[in-house]
């Protein structure tokens, strides 16, 4: 032990020393020369500092005094002027002292204060000098990024702005970006990062800056390069198994190489990528192969168009995996009855939302595919959906959604409004903005290069994401180098983490909501005739055309049919409104010609009482699709459209809602050849 201490302090001192030299060493040159110019001097004068010899020392002297001036002013002009001056006449009267002391001797008068006094003067100027250059070449090394930006940012138009470095490793350098103040946002910064990449020459994604929470005057620049993540990155295990799911999952790599860690109490989130972009391998199967592995977590995983094909694997691990609308209706049912008793439960124990160690396990709501969820919903269940999105997270539950675009034709806009954003890879940059946050598109995030060439790649926003990666790009894990591997992969480690082995210490509430789900047979014997009606799937051709079909039958309400594009729009009498009243739902779905004449009759109906614009998520348009026998969103969307081509509706998107406006019922009664 002992041994090793004299060790470490040898060690210590000797590395005190060679720094000490390191310090010095710049420093001893000119005093060097200024000592051994001097004997050098005395023998110049003996040999030649008399007559005849001494007058040709005198000239050629001067003569090289003054070549020796002229050319260090010349090669000298990248010093600025007191370096270039002080540089010249050190040559010059250096060379101007050797020759008088030459020819009077370095021990006159004259030569042995201008050596003594002058020269050490120029020694100690030249050591001023070395001491600056030291400090300002360690300050570009210590703040690599600073010095790089400052050489740089007149390029890219920021002058007057720096980077102070904050931390640096072996894959990204962090710092500061202090703006120039009153004269730079950081909004306007949050749009610079392609032009500030080319002008310090760096790879394409280098860049990426965030706003600082604390001064509006600084941004957070993070460089990192965005090479590291063109290969797929091996799973490395669970990172916390056995912890609760209040802990952050890991689910991937920032491009930094930090940790890229999701924490779900408290959040839903929504999936997005297109097809071979990564999202439900690089998604689904990261985020809950982590959760599996957590002590306090239930979850309940619905796929209705691929079935096994994506979560398959994972069977074992999940507490209940749905493959039919019967038992995802029951589930949603479940979750509106269980949900007010769960937040009820919570509040009698003392507690304002689900906490790890409450006594109740955390719920996962995974709906995979979840565009095909919502066409296959009727309004009724879209609506207890989306009343569980607004209730379920005080009350311990998480609800994820994974689907390829989240545009309002493939899920309800007021849906979107509540999750948290994961975006792999899309096809445009229109779909980006559907699938971003509003900060991320402010800070030009580009799903859209990736496409499905880079799957596993991903933005993150959601809560716990430090302010300086919600723009940072991250990969995902892979589990295998191909499909099979991957699958063999989940498999085993589904198998080591079975939901068997939780549900000992499921609450009571959990019990409930899984027992109402159970087996696909078992739920489907189990359901009444009610709601089967309820669950009637939308499965028939729909071909038609939004005026022909309209046409093709005679129409149910003729008063209903003579309004023109010009006539006076009159509130309806009582009688008239009497007239039209939107169908109770029935067991019997309409023909495609029958539900779109319907929605043609509503939209008269809207038009007569000088209600010219609505939602898709309007209440009576709502009963319109349940009355046509609870047919989908989508093919509300499809007719929708067809009648804002044809010149009926005039839509609107500007706002987080798209709104539909009555433009020109006539199209409706004109014949539709001519239509």
């Amino acid at each position: 032990m002992g041994g090793r201490i004299e060790a470490a302090g040898g060690a210590a001192l000797d590395r005190a020393a060679v720094a000490t030299v390191s310090k010095i060493g710049p420093l001893v040159p000119p005093w060097a020369v200024l000592l051994i110019v001097w004997p050098l001097a005395l023998v110049a004068h003996v040999l030649w500092g008399e007559p005849p010899a001494v007058a040709w020392v005198a000239m050629a002297g001067t003569l090289i005094a003054v070549i020796l001036a002229a050319l260090t002013w010349l090669v000298s002009h990248g010093c600025g002027i007191l370096g270039r001056v002080h540089s010249t006449v050190t040559a010059g009267g250096a060379m101007l002292w050797f020759t008088v002391a030459t020819i009077t001797g370095p021990t006159s008068g004259f030569a042995l204060a201008a050596w003594f006094f002058g020269g050490g003067g120029l020694a100690a100027a030249w050591n001023i000098r070395a001491v600056i250059r030291a400090k300002n070449t360690d300050s570009a090394d210590t703040d690599p990024l600073g010095g790089l930006f400052d050489k740089a940012k007149e390029r890219f138009g920021l002058k007057g702005a720096s980077v102070k470095t904050r931390e640096v490793d072996d894959h990204a350098i962090k710092g500061t970006l202090q703006l120039p103040p009153g004269e730079r946002t950081q909004s306007d910064m949050l749009k610079k990062t392609e032009t500030i990449e080319s002008g310090l020459r760096f790879p394409p994604g280098s860049v990426v800056l965030a706003p600082h929470e604390d001064d509006a005057s600084k941004m957070h620049i993070t460089v990192t390069d965005p090479r590291m993540m063109r290969r797929p990155i091996p799973w490395p295990g669970p990172s916390k198994p056995g912890a609760s799911i209040a802990e952050p999952l890991r689910i991937g790599v920032y491009q930094d190489a930090t940790p890229a860690l999701l924490t779900l109490p408290g959040t839903h989130l929504q999936i997005m990528g297109m097809t071979g972009s990564g999202k439900s391998i690089g998604g689904g199967w990261n985020i809950l192969g982590e959760a599996i592995t957590r002590s306090d977590v239930a979850t309940f995983v619905a796929d209705l168009a691929k079935s096994d094909q994506t979560v398959g694997p994972l069977t074992p691990a999940i507490t209940r995996f749905i493959k039919t609308k019967p038992e995802l209706v029951a589930l949603i049912r479940a979750l509106v009855r269980i949900i007010p008793e769960r937040t009820a439960w919570l509040a009698e124990h003392g507690y304002q939302r689900w906490a790890p160690g409450c006594g109740l396990t955390y719920w996962i709501v995974w709906l995979e595919e979840a565009a095909k969820i919502f066409d296959e919903l009727g309004s009724r269940e879209e609506e207890l959906l989306l009343q569980v999105l607004k209730e379920a997270r005080s009350a311990g539950c998480s609800i994820i959604l994974s689907l390829q675009r989240a545009d309002y034709s493939q899920m309800p806009t007021i849906a979107r409004a509540q999750l948290a954003r994961m975006t792999f890879g899309v096809a445009s940059t229109e779909d980006s903005g559907f699938g971003l946050s509003e900060r991320q598109q402010a800070a030009d995030c580009a799903p859209e290069l990736w496409g499905s060439h880079q799957p596993g790649m991903a933005y993150l926003d959601a809560p716990g994401v430090p302010e300086t990666h919600y723009a940072v790009p991250l990969r995902t894990y892979a589990w295998g180098a191909d499909d099979q591997d991957a699958n063999a992969a989940m498999r085993e480690h589904a198998a080591r983490y079975p939901a068997a082995a939780r549900d000992m210490d499921m609450d009571e509430f959990t019990t409930r909501l899984a027992d109402s789900v159970g087996t696909g047979p078992r739920v489907i014997q189990a359901t009444t005739v009610d709601q089967e009606d309820d669950m009637r799937d939308d499965r028939d051709e729909d071909t038609g055309d939004a005026i022909a079909d309209y046409l093709g039958e005679p129409d149910p309400d003729p008063d209903l049919a003579d309004v023109a594009p010009d006539a006076e729009i009159k509130e309806p009498t009582a009688e008239e409104a009497e007239r039209f009243v939107i169908p109770e739902p029935t067991a019997q779905k309409m023909s495609p010609q029958a539900a779109r004449r319907l929605l043609a009759d509503w939209l008269k109906f809207r038009a007569r009482g000088g209600r010219h614009t609505f939602t898709a998520s309007d209440p009576e348009l709502l009963k319109v699709r349940d009355a046509t026998g609870n047919r989908s969103r989508a093919w509300a969307y499809k007719v929708l459209r067809e009648l804002v081509d044809l010149g009926v509706l005039a839509e609107d998107d500007a706002g987080p809602t798209t709104r539909y406006t009555i433009a020109d019922l006539s199209a409706l009664d004109r014949d539709p050849v001519a239509v």
